[in-house]
C-alpha cells in the first residue's frame, strides 16, 4: 500500500469514485490518503507455493529473487489474485503472467511477482493526490525485501528508506493511544531495532520501467480488465 498526506478539504466526488481510502491526519490541518494493493503479502506467498517452497522459509524465494536484482524482467504479472484496489476498484478482475516463453525460469517468475506489486504501486502513485513524492518511508514485513526495496525506488524514482523499526505501524498506534513518547519507544525497542537502509533509484532502471509501465503495463491491464474477469 501506499500512504501519503494532503492539506485539509472537504471530500468531492472524484475522491469517492478514486477508490482511495482518507481520513483525518494526526497533524492539525492535514488529511491522509491510501491506496492499497487488493494481494500483496499474499501474492509473494502464492509464488513461494507455486515453485514448491513450503513453510515459512523465505530464503529460497529470496535467494531467486537475488539473481534477477538489477535488471528489468521481461515477464509481467498483474497481482490481481483477490480483484484490484485503488485506483481501479474491482473485485471480479484477475490477474495473470503475460511475455512468458521457454528461456524463463522460476527466478523469473518471483522476479515477476516483485514487478507487478511495484508496477500497481507506481499507478496507485500515479493517480494520487500527492504530486511530486520525492521519499517513502517502508514499513512492514516487505521492508526485510532489498530486492523488493530496490524495485520500488527504481519504479517510483524516488528514495525509500526502512523505518527504524520493523513494528513501526505498531509503535505509532500505541503512541496516538497513550502518553508513550518516541523516546520510550526506542528504550524499550532497542532489540528490535535493526540498520535503516535507504535505496536510491537507478535512472536507467527507472527509464526502463517508465516506458514498460506505459507502453506495456497499462495497455496489457486495460485488456485484462476488459477480458479476465469473474462471472
Amino acid at each position: 500500500m501506499l500512504m501519503g498526506n494532503f492539506p485539509e478539504r472537504p471530500l468531492c466526488r472524484s475522491d469517492y469514485e478514486s477508490g482511495y481510502s482518507f481520513g483525518l491526519h494526526t497533524v492539525p490541518g492535514k488529511m491522509t490518503w491510501l491506496g492499497a494493493i487488493q494481494a500483496a503479502g499474499s501474492a509473494v506467498d502464492w509464488g513461494r507455493s507455486i515453485i514448491g517452497i513450503e513453510g515459512n522459509d523465505y530464503s529460497v524465494f529470496n535467494q531467486l529473487l537475488e539473481l534477477k536484482a538489477g535488471t528489468v524482467g521481461e515477464i509481467l504479472f498483474f497481482p490481481y489474485l483477490s480483484g484490484s484496489g485503488a485506483p481501479m476498484l474491482d473485485r471480479r478482475v484477475r490477474g495473470g503472467f503475460c511475455g512468458l516463453d521457454i528461456r524463463h525460469d522460476k527466478g523469473d517468475l518471483v522476479y515477476a511477482i516483485v514487478e507487478g506489486l511495484g508496477y500497481e504501486i507506481r499507478m496507485i502513485q500515479q493517480h494520487s493526490p500527492a504530486r511530486g513524492i520525492r521519499k517513502v518511508q517502508a514499513v512492514g514485513g516487505g521492508t526485510r525485501n532489498k530486492v523488493l526495496m530496490q524495485v520500488l525506488a527504481d519504479m517510483l524514482d524516488c528514495e525509500v528508506t526502512q523505518a527504524e523499526y520493523e513494528e513501526a505501524a505498531l509503535a505509532g498506534a500505541a503512541m496516538l493511544a497513550s502518553d508513550i513518547s518516541i523516546e520510550e519507544i526506542r528504550k524499550n525497542q532497542e532489540t528490535n531495532a535493526h540498520v535503516r537502509r535507504s535505496y536510491t533509484p537507478d535512472m536507467a532502471r527507472h527509464d526502463c520501467y517508465e516506458e514498460r509501465y506505459r507502453n506495456a503495463y497499462l495497455p496489457t491491464q486495460k485488456l485484462i480488465r476488459q477480458y479476465l474477469k469473474e462471472y
